[in-house]
């Protein structure tokens, strides 16, 4: 309007006719005045879906994730002490509500116990409820981990990660997955690729050797960094929830 030349792009049927009231001219198409379409806000999370990090009533630290298919793996332990436990099962999460009816209770002795989990969430925010097993309830909060929104490149993955007393994991730039320890006699080879646009890599594993806790079975999870570019997590599960594997180990040179 008046002088140079000048446009603007309204994003809205509103400012489009707030602005033809003030003289200014469409240019875009004749029946609609449209020029062209920007992409869609994306929608605001709605479910429990992340990485969480929180205490049980009993003074544990738990920390863990749920993926957008329902799938969750949750690790439990008293602070400075190994891991007392793995928690894994599929959940469902509506309108601030979170339910289990199928999680197993993977403790560190062998036992495999069925238990349930029931609580509320705020997307992105909190998380709480109770895990019910063998007759015995146990309360626990977490918060939301914004890790779990930062997708890593595969390659980042790429090294060796080495754990007590002699555990190694090595990841190449593909994804290929290989692993042993040689004072138990047991190896893994496998595969990691990206889950979706988050910072998780789903995990396939199979075992061989006559030492490994799982046989020589195949398990499936995830795998993430735990805190830093240097502390890789492979958490795994066989298809009929009776072994677990997990790994925790630090990123060599």
């Amino acid at each position: 309007m008046g002088g140079a030349p000048n446009h603007r792009f309204p994003r809205s049927g509103n400012q489009f006719n707030q602005m033809r009231a003030a003289g200014w001219v469409f240019e875009g198409n004749g029946l609609t005045g449209a020029f062209a379409c920007v992409p869609a806000s994306a929608p605001s999370p709605t479910t429990a879906e992340g990485r969480w990090f929180g205490s049980t009533a009993n003074g544990e630290s738990i920390f863990g994730v749920i993926l957008d298919t329902g799938v969750y793996y949750f690790f439990y332990f008293l602070p400075g002490n190994p891991i007392t436990a793995l928690l894994k099962g599929n959940g469902t999460s509506v309108n601030g509500a979170f339910s289990s009816s199928d999680a197993r209770d993977f403790h560190s002795g062998g036992a495999v116990l069925p238990a349930t989990v029931i609580g509320s969430y705020a997307a992105r925010a909190t998380l709480g409820g109770t895990l019910n097993e063998s007759g015995v309830s146990v309360g626990f909060n977490a918060t939301y981990v914004s890790l779990y929104d930062d997708p890593v490149p595969l390659a980042s993955y790429a090294g060796t990660y080495l754990a007590p007393p002699s555990n190694a994991v090595t990841v190449d730039a593909t994804g290929a997955v290989t692993g042993s320890s040689p004072s138990s006699g047991c190896a893994f080879t496998g595969t990691a690729v990206p889950h979706g646009g988050v910072g998780v890599l789903n995990l396939t594993l199979t075992f061989s050797g006559a030492g490994c806790v799982v046989d020589t079975k195949t398990v499936t999870g995830i795998a993430f960094f735990y805190d830093t570019a240097h502390t890789l997590l492979l958490i795994g599960a066989t298809n009929s929830a009776n072994a677990y594997y997990w790994f925790l180990g630090q990123k060599s040179g």
